[in-house]
């Protein structure tokens, strides 16, 4: 909303989804007559019944979200980034805070390797354990290829999915 501010609000809310510990709605920057929900802000949405041990990772997955979604949408008016992408980005996040929780990334890249033949890389990864790990570990084998600096290149972009890959590391 370009006042500087993100606002994250910790509401029992959350734990009323079901299956997940935060999110970031877009439609937070949005009046109800945009189609939003009229907050008016940069917000991001935590549970506050959860383990303190989480938080950090928590926050720092939510608000990659956040960013992810100025750097296409707000800043380049191109299409919010693919979720496949867009969680690899965030679990990769999560280790350069080095924050993990038990049954975090390395939870997601066991659920993967235990039968990969299930998991389509660049399938719908907002619910799926499995897709979340293939992208985690293929964002994080890129890295490890292209360099640190391949995250901001891979945000600052108006492309998404595998073109967006595709135009970063050649």
């Amino acid at each position: 909303d370009g006042d500087g501010r993100i606002l994250f609000l910790f509401t029992p809310w959350v734990d009323q989804v079901g299956g997940v510990r935060g999110f970031y709605r877009a439609q937070s920057l949005s009046s109800i007559a945009e189609g939003g929900d009229g907050n008016g802000a940069d917000m991001v949405y935590i549970s506050p019944t959860q383990s303190t041990q989480v938080y950090n990772a928590l926050l720092a997955h939510e608000f990659q979200h956040l960013i992810n979604y100025n750097q296409h949408v707000l800043l380049r008016r191109a299409a919010t980034e693919e979720s496949w992408l867009n969680e690899a980005f965030s679990h990769l996040v999560e280790d350069l805070v080095g924050e993990h929780v038990e049954g975090g990334n390395r939870g997601l890249a066991a659920t993967y390797l235990s039968a990969p033949q299930e998991y389509g890389l660049t399938d719908d990864a907002i619910f799926n354990r499995g897709v979340r790990g293939a992208a985690y570990l293929f964002l994080k084998g890129v890295l490890d290829d292209s360099g640190p600096n391949t995250l901001g290149q891979l945000a600052q972009t108006g492309l998404i999915g595998r073109r967006n890959v595709e135009a970063v590391t050649g």
